[in-house]
């Protein structure tokens, strides 16, 4: 994207780096979409920044589509939420995962469904703080941003559900 637009990109990426350094059992987990967890990137991320650290991948298909269900206002299947997550909660050696990494932009909307369903407490890492701090020091070094402008939201999910995800994104 930075070589075909001409515009500043902020991108994520799995925030493995503060879970390596986070965990106090070494077990981390990884709750991504299917792709996320595919990629050679995440791969490499893990092998430079937490050596260390047992991490498992778990690549969740449905996530994402049951986060934007529930800010458009949609009931959720509390046990298909809870199946989805189930992968994280790993034990090995008398210890359990403590950290488990939101690698989707989707999944802090979840985040307290998660707790909920969790089998036990764990520090959900969500990239979020890291991303805005990031997107900050972009701005700043463009001079800020001023005035007014237009918002233009795109959505893979058809219907109208955008809309409502948006007014909560931005407390509208």
């Amino acid at each position: 994207l930075r070589a075909t637009l001409d515009i500043p990109i902020v991108g994520t990426v799995p925030a493995i780096k503060p879970a390596a350094k986070d965990t106090q059992s070494g077990l981390v987990s990884v709750l991504a979409t299917p792709g996320t967890v595919k990629r050679d990137y995440t791969h490499d991320l893990i092998a430079d920044h937490a050596p260390d650290a047992q991490v498992t991948l778990v690549g969740a298909p449905t996530l994402a589509a049951m986060a934007e269900a529930m800010l458009a206002g949609d009931a959720l299947d509390q046990d298909k939420l809870r199946a989805e997550i189930a992968p994280c909660f790993q034990t090995r050696d008398g210890q359990r995962t403590d950290v488990v990494v939101l690698g989707c932009t989707h999944y802090p909307f979840l985040r307290e469904l998660f707790e909920t369903h969790a089998p036990w407490p764990v520090q959900w890492l969500d990239p979020a703080p890291a991303i805005a701090r990031r997107l900050k020091n972009v701005l700043a070094d463009l001079g800020g941003i001023g005035g007014t402008g237009q918002i233009s939201l795109r959505s893979t999910v058809p219907g109208e559900s955008i809309e409502a995800i948006a007014r909560q994104a931005l407390q509208l």
